[in-house]
């Protein structure tokens, strides 16, 4: 995300209830990710990061969870397995909640109007960072 030009950290849930919640500023926009959307720690994070003034954008793999009711906008990443012989560990969930980022991720790249030259200001690094000779 913060490629596209978006400022972005990391805020674990349990953290944020401990206090973390003051790195959050009226007006951002914090993306919960729960399967269920149904966890006690992960509500009381979601009531805390609204009563910070910021909005919620919800991935959960059920689109009728507390969670996906709560938040501002919802994004379902649901999968009928997990995978393995318990099928309870998260594993297809959390491919799929990377996958539905990722698709957000390009949204936004294209809602800003991204060129090559942005993206590279900010991915410096790697062959990402590197202008191809198409893009100059």
């Amino acid at each position: 995300m913060s490629s596209t030009g978006n400022p972005t950290y990391f805020l674990h849930g349990t953290e944020a209830v401990h206090g973390s919640c003051g790195q959050l500023i009226e007006g951002d926009v914090v993306i919960c990710i729960s399967n269920s959307g149904e966890t006690a720690e992960l509500k009381a994070t979601a009531i805390a990061i609204r009563n910070n003034g910021c909005k919620i954008i919800s991935v959960t793999g059920n689109s009728d969870s507390w969670l996906a009711r709560f938040a501002d906008a919802h994004l379902l990443a649901g999968v009928k397995n997990e995978g393995g012989p318990l099928n309870r560990a998260p594993r297809a969930s959390i491919l799929a909640e990377a996958l539905v980022l990722q698709g957000l991720s390009v949204v936004l790249q294209e809602k800003r109007n991204i060129t090559p030259e942005e993206y590279v200001l900010r991915h410096p690094g790697g062959s990402l960072g590197q202008l191809r000779d198409n893009e100059r």
